[in-house]
């Protein structure tokens, strides 16, 4: 009996110490495996566009009522489409305008400075695993061809995936909310750009033509 005893103890510490042992050295993931129907965690929408007391399609009287003079503006003709486009730079980043009507609007934002907020509190400089939680996360999702979708595809009207570099790094972190499947235009996307892990760049923006 005493045999007995000692054999099933045995087993169960010998079944523990694996269990602590797969615990200890199975692969990390970075983003602490957010689950995609987590409802704290929602998709990104058009109404997170609104940063910086800005929003994509303000005139460019508006956003220099608000802003005041840009730092420096620079124009060109976009080849692909044939109209002008106008760049304002100030303290954040900057603003492109499209000639999308008969005053030129908001097609664009970028943050490239820490200390300003984009959508969800994020700013430059954060760790972009950290900006991934605030995201839903499909963990079961597979990379292929140097990319991994994080909630939805191309065929959703939104949908999240990240880039990789030739390292295996996350270089770009995209999410795209008003999506046509047939056609790109309306589409708006929140993009972030990682350099070592950390949010380089962020950029809201929305597609009005497509070529």
């Amino acid at each position: 009996m005493k045999a007995l005893l000692r054999i099933l103890l045995l087993t169960i510490i010998s079944i523990f110490a694996v269990v602590i042992i797969w615990k200890t050295c199975r692969p990390k993931n970075n983003f602490a495996n957010p689950s995609v129907i987590n409802a704290e965690r929602k998709v990104f929408t058009e109404e997170e566009t609104k940063i910086l007391n800005l929003e994509l399609g303000m005139g460019k009287s508006e956003v220099e009522r608000i802003l005041g003079k840009p730092h420096k503006t620079e124009s060109f003709i976009e080849d692909a489409f044939g109209f002008e486009i106008i760049i304002y730079y100030y303290d954040f980043g900057s603003i492109r305008f499209e000639a999308i009507t008969e005053e030129h609007i908001v097609a664009e934002i970028t943050i490239d400075k820490p200390g300003f907020k984009g959508p969800r509190d994020i700013q430059v400089g954060e760790d972009i695993a950290d900006a991934i939680k605030k995201f839903p996360y499909n963990e079961n999702s597979e990379r292929k061809d140097g990319y991994r979708y994080l909630y939805g595809t191309e065929a959703d009207a939104e949908y999240g995936y990240i880039t990789y570099d030739e390292n295996n790094e996350v270089s770009l972190v995209t999410y795209v909310c008003n999506s046509n499947p047939e056609s790109p235009e309306g589409s708006i996307i929140l993009s972030f750009e990682t350099e070592k892990n950390k949010i380089d760049l962020i950029r809201i923006g929305k597609l009005y033509y497509s070529n």
